[in-house]
């Protein structure tokens, strides 16, 4: 080929090359980790969406970080229609559900930009009730890749407990965890092992009691990771008298 031929041919191929990478890098095929979420008796979880992009997507809120085809109801997935410049709901229910993971992934179907989302768990028995849930991209949290969770707590009346949640987000290795329960004072009181399947989520209720740990009201649970390849997250609920909840993280990415 004549060496003048060949220049436009190079400057199409590398036209080529860089319009597909920003084809590529626009393409946001990430999700957003929603630590105690799900549907559990008469508590369900609502997804409020707004979009970015000036066209429509699907949104969607799965026990997988991606949209799947549901074959067999429950499918562990539900999904909702997204309007360019606009907002809608997704909201999980039994039907769509039939377990409770502790743990849903929020996300668009080929979206160039993730949507903005809000989510809460809400009692159905008692609409009052509710619980704001933090939301943080899954890739943030797997580069981090904690080892340590410390969740500060304080009980104001003696009815207060708090909950614990601990998921594996990575979904491809195990996890071992040691939890532990320490004192205002830093004095370690109690602890315990438990092993996660990948992409399990462990639900303890009351994690002090099951500690073995009664007659303090501040202080702090730890969450370290001690075996396994599996990415670390979690979450601790407080239950006040009043059915107020509050929730802390236990890092902040």
């Amino acid at each position: 080929m004549n060496p003048k031929n060949l220049v436009p041919v190079l400057v199409l191929a590398l036209l080529a090359v860089t319009s597909g990478a920003r084809a590529s890098g626009a393409h946001d095929a990430d999700v957003l980790v929603a630590i105690g979420a799900g549907v559990a008796g008469t508590w369900e979880t609502e997804i409020e969406f707004a979009n970015l992009e000036d066209r429509n997507l699907s949104v969607f809120a799965g026990e997988q970080p991606h949209p799947f085809v549901c074959v067999t109801s429950p499918c562990g997935i539900a999904y909702s229609a997204l309007p360019r410049k606009g907002s809608t709901r997704v909201v999980t229910t039994s039907g769509d559900f039939g377990r409770f993971t502790g743990r849903l992934f929020i996300g668009a179907d080929d979206a160039e930009e993730l949507p903005t989302a809000r989510a809460r768990v809400v009692n159905r028995a008692r609409p009052s009730q509710a619980i704001e849930l933090p939301l943080f991209r899954r890739s943030t949290l797997v580069a981090l890749n904690p080892g340590v969770l410390a969740f500060p707590f304080r009980f104001l009346t003696a009815g207060e407990h708090s909950n614990l949640f601990v998921s594996e987000i990575g979904l491809s290795s195990d996890l071992t965890v040691t939890i532990e329960a320490f004192a205002f004072s830093g004095e370690r009181l109690a602890s315990t092992t438990r092993s996660l399947a990948p992409g399990e989520t462990l639900f303890l209720v009351d994690v002090l009691v099951q500690l073995g740990v009664t007659g303090i009201s501040e202080g702090q649970v730890r969450v370290t990771k001690t075996g396994g390849g599996g990415i670390l997250w979690g979450l601790l609920s407080t239950v006040s008298d009043d059915g107020r909840v509050t929730v802390a993280v236990g890092r902040h990415p």
